[in-house]
């Protein structure tokens, strides 16, 4: 077994010479995350894009706990486009390849389908559409009429939670069994996700600096504050037993909502060279993805 400060300078020098020519990057990596006792560790790192080394790679979502959905805009194209990815073996496989951006993909709760926006050929329309798996057909937008869905969120398999794109930007949640919409709030940030018991957890923005996550109870539609952000922050992931994981900087952090009640640094990724984690994925074991801003 090599030793782990070789393999440590291994990684490092990859990532180093891949930024080389880098333009506006973002990339995508997992780690395997572990909990000992009261103490996470992480270890096993890995570059999961390097089919478009330092490009515009993100918003991993988890379709099982071997296979991501991610957005990558490869060198020499004009859009993003919609890609498989195995964590372990790093094959990669083109999932939408469309005259239009796809972004944000997810698999619908009824796994027959998957999900993204798309902004379609006029460069504006910002829509939900829905794709089936096996190809069957070229997918249809969901919700027509609204156009400008920035993120969403699947609450089961007709309730979606969306992020529409405004001044201010607004939390609305729509059912596909009837084509409803039911504004929920308004000043949101692009993060949402599910609690252990179905609610949604969401970003609330009260000001420039305060920002809070929420958790609203989809059938009452009332809302709690379950602890402010860290400065900054907007994207989370929900592990399995409701713990929240939020980053900043080089740092994941997390929020014990049954014990602590705050913030704890578990991890640093700065001896990795990561310095500016944005996204989150976990795929409820122990395998944490990342999007690092190069």
């Amino acid at each position: 077994m090599k030793p782990l400060h070789l393999i440590l300078g291994l990684f490092l020098l990859m990532r180093s010479l891949a930024l080389l020519n880098a333009q506006d990057p973002n990339d995508i990596y997992s780690f395997s995350l572990q909990k000992v006792n009261d103490e996470y560790f992480v270890s096993q790192p890995k570059l999961l894009t390097g089919y478009n080394i330092n490009a515009y790679n993100s918003q991993p979502n988890f379709v099982d706990s071997k296979n991501l959905m991610v957005t990558s805009q490869l060198k020499g194209t004009s859009q993003t486009d919609i890609y498989g990815l195995n964590i372990y073996t790093r094959q990669m496989h083109q999932i939408t390849d469309t005259p239009e951006a796809e972004y944000s993909p997810q698999l619908h709760p009824d796994n027959k389908s998957f999900n993204c926006v798309r902004v379609e050929s006029d460069g504006k329309t910002q829509r939900l559409w829905n794709f089936p798996l096996d190809h069957s057909s070229q997918g249809k937008p969901l919700f027509p009429d609204t156009k400008n869905v920035g993120y969403y969120h699947w609450l089961n398999k007709s309730q979606v939670a969306m992020f529409l794109v405004g001044e201010p930007h607004s939390l609305i949640i729509g059912d596909t069994k009837d084509n409803t919409q039911e504004p929920i709030t308004s000043n949101i940030g692009r993060g949402m996700g599910t609690a252990p018991n179905g609610d949604l957890l969401y970003i609330q923005k009260l000001s420039e600096r305060t920002w809070y996550i929420k958790q609203l109870d989809i059938k009452t539609k009332k809302s709690f504050i379950v602890t402010e952000t860290l400065d900054g922050a907007e994207d989370f992931a929900v592990m399995s037993d409701g713990a929240i994981l939020m980053a900043k900087d080089s740092q994941l952090f997390l929020y014990d909502v049954k014990n602590s009640k705050q913030w704890k640094m578990i991890a640093d990724f700065a001896i990795y060279g990561l310095t500016k984690i944005n996204r989150l994925a976990f795929n409820g074991d122990r395998i944490l993805v990342l999007v690092n801003e190069e």
